[in-house]
């Protein structure tokens, strides 16, 4: 039962620890979960890909911040899992994401296939086009919808921008 507990703390400790804007949806359909084997943000390589869609090239200063930050992780979760009592107060805190995993341009928002990152649009992680400043407009929207609806001010649970809906593609 105690192992069951602490299981429990490790996940929810790192969906906070986690918690930048990476955030799946479809009407709210299903919520990435990154974890120490799967970060929503990689360097691999000489490639840095969010949510697997490469955004650029790192240089070795990036790449020894993102290795740093995964043996941190590492040390981190050993300690979580090293049989800590679930009600310790003096339990360790995550390390800090990158960097460069922390900038708005590396949100991702994932309606079924249709993924949209750094105003890019990818169908089937395969790039479509950059988003207009309508479909912008629309992302923006959304945004609000759901702060509204996580925040419990509305009830209604948001809809997909037109542009990740199958109605309203275009291409």
């Amino acid at each position: 039962m105690r192992l069951c507990y602490q299981v429990l703390l490790f996940v929810g400790i790192i969906l906070i620890s986690e918690s930048a804007p990476l955030t799946s949806y479809s009407k709210v359909s299903s919520v990435q979960i990154s974890s120490t084997n799967n970060p929503a943000c990689k360097v691999v390589g000489d490639g840095l890909y969010i949510d697997g869609v490469k955004q650029r090239d790192v240089d070795n200063r990036e790449r020894e911040e993102f290795d740093r930050y995964l043996t941190e992780l590492k040390r981190y979760s050993d300690k979580i899992l090293s049989g800590q009592s679930v009600t310790d107060l003096n339990l360790p805190f995550p390390p800090q994401q990158p960097s460069f995993c922390k900038t708005s341009k590396t949100a991702t928002y994932t309606f079924d296939d249709c993924k949209v990152t750094n105003n890019k649009l990818y169908i089937r992680n395969i790039f479509i086009r950059d988003l207009s400043h309508y479909d912008q407009d629309q992302l923006k929207r959304f945004e609000e919808q759901m702060a509204d609806y996580s925040a419990k001010r509305s009830t209604q649970s948001p809809e997909a921008p037109s542009f990740c809906t199958t109605s309203g593609r275009i291409y």
